[in-house]
């Protein structure tokens, strides 16, 4: 069901983990591009939170140690250390936030993303900042 604003159709909610070697402003870039060609409204104009055809998100993203032009991303654990989804990354300028930064008040988020889970590997998906698994934030 809708959250914030609820007059609006019901849509479908998934989650899926992908491999690129996209750093994440152009990830974002590549996922702003195929909204666009399926027809959402990416001009500002549209009421925030209602109805569009497509809303893709980056709601996690591997973790390295690195500083660019394109921000600072951190690691949560020790340095070498790389933990799966574990960038964190506050771009507000280009308005990029990894984690992102509702997605523990959103079982419509955390639901798919325990799929992703039992589905997978076995392991925990983990929220780097709030160092949960997603069903203990679900």
């Amino acid at each position: 069901a809708p959250m914030y604003v609820t007059d609006q159709p019901k849509f479908l909610n998934g989650a899926v983990q992908v491999e690129t070697s996209l750093p994440p402003f152009e990830l974002l870039f590549a996922i702003k591009q195929v909204e666009n060609d399926l027809g959402r409204d990416l001009s500002g104009n549209s009421q925030r939170y209602g109805p569009r055809p497509v809303d893709l998100d980056i709601l996690l993203y591997d973790g390295y140690d690195i500083t660019t032009s394109e921000g600072t991303a951190a690691e949560t654990i020790g340095e070498n250390d790389l933990q799966p989804n574990a960038l964190v990354m506050h771009q507000p300028s280009e308005k990029l936030i990894i984690p992102h930064p509702r997605m523990q008040e959103r079982e419509f988020v955390l639901a798919p993303m325990m799929d992703l889970e039992m589905g997978g590997d076995g392991n925990e998906i983990t929220h780097p900042v709030l160092n949960k698994s997603m069903k203990e934030l679900l």
